[in-house]
């Protein structure tokens, strides 16, 4: 009988080996070629996101297309060693200029109901390269965006934000 139950423990033991291995290698497909959770860092994405609410990217959502305009995205800042989160204003192409505290695309101002208070400071009107967008923080006074870093090339994208966790469950984007 003691046997049998060596056995039995034994077996045990290797099945949960099993699954914790399987789940070790879902969640890294999950991680690497689905989405992937994000944590907000600072107040650049204010009223929209806030210092530490949490929001899940979707990997795949550029494997076919580029970003568009108003895409929330995650994208890696070299200049700043770190993944930001910042708002698809212009894509290649376009022209962004930024006067009277306004956002003017392609010549026409832009109507922007996610930002939290009018810009102070211009940006000279300048043409989105290809493969890259400009992207600003809805804080737009307190952002670290293309004004400052340039415009993002396609490759430095790591993800759009599809839906927000923490402190609007489940508001999609």
């Amino acid at each position: 009988m003691e046997m049998t139950e060596k056995k039995s423990v034994g077996r045990e033991i290797m099945e949960y080996g099993i699954v914790i291995l399987v789940a070790i290698f879902v969640a890294y497909l999950v991680r690497y070629n689905i989405g992937q959770l994000v944590v907000v860092k600072g107040n650049s994405m204010n009223p929209t996101f806030e210092n530490k609410d949490i929001a899940i990217s979707s990997i795949i959502s550029y494997r076919n297309h580029k970003p568009k305009r108003g895409d929330i995205i995650i994208a890696q800042s070299d200049q700043l060693h770190e993944k930001i989160i910042k708002r698809v204003i212009g894509v290649e192409g376009d022209t962004i200029e930024v006067k009277d505290g306004v956002v003017f695309l392609n010549n026409k101002k832009i109507k922007e109901s996610y930002i939290k208070e009018k810009i102070e400071g211009t940006v000279e009107k300048t043409t989105v390269e290809k493969n890259h967008v400009y992207v600003m923080g809805d804080n737009r006074n307190d952002s670290a965006d293309s004004r400052v870093l340039g415009a993002f090339p396609l490759d430095e994208i790591k993800g759009k934000v599809v839906l927000e966790l923490w402190n609007n469950p489940f508001k999609k984007f």
